[in-house]
């Protein structure tokens, strides 16, 4: 699980808030992502999980980041309330490169987002949702993610 965050600058000293991305991957090579416009929220990220467990006939399990919202009294109640069919395993401080999702991230802002002159958030938020949906179709790509050193843990 990984959150995209940036800034765009559209002058010295101006800042416009982009969209967040949340994502998730398996080693299936599936690709889960939302856009969620503003701030990353308890809320938001229960809808998530929810979405992420709907037609799984299997637990989920889930490495986390230490964000706020993954750490959260509700955030841990609704994982309880799925009787073991969800579980998210955190990940230690300042560790990105052990978690998968980093990858995604890593990806789309060296192969995609890092080659174009973004005008704004919107055009932010179109180039990622393309790439990302392009991604979930190439799970092969997906699961080569689980193959770099750092990562292999989990595959």
């Amino acid at each position: 699980m990984a959150v995209l965050r940036c800034e765009i600058r559209t002058a010295p000293g101006v800042i416009i808030a982009p969209p967040n991305f949340i994502s998730a991957v398996s080693t299936r090579g599936e690709l889960r992502f939302a856009c969620c416009p503003g701030t990353l929220t308890t809320a938001k990220f229960i809808d998530f999980l929810k979405r992420l467990m709907v037609h799984r006939d299997s637990p989920v399990f889930l490495i986390v980041d230490g964000h706020p919202v993954h750490r959260s009294r509700a955030v841990k109640q609704f994982v309880a309330s799925t009787q073991g069919q969800l579980r998210l395993f955190q990940l230690p401080p300042y560790s990105p490169d052990l978690n998968p999702d980093e990858l995604v991230w890593n990806h789309l802002k060296r192969h995609k987002l890092g080659r174009l002159a973004l005008s704004g958030p919107d055009h932010l938020k179109r180039h990622a949702m393309a790439f990302l949906r392009s991604l979930q179709k190439s799970p092969a790509l997906v699961r080569g993610f689980f193959q770099h050193p750092a990562v292999r843990y989990a595959a």
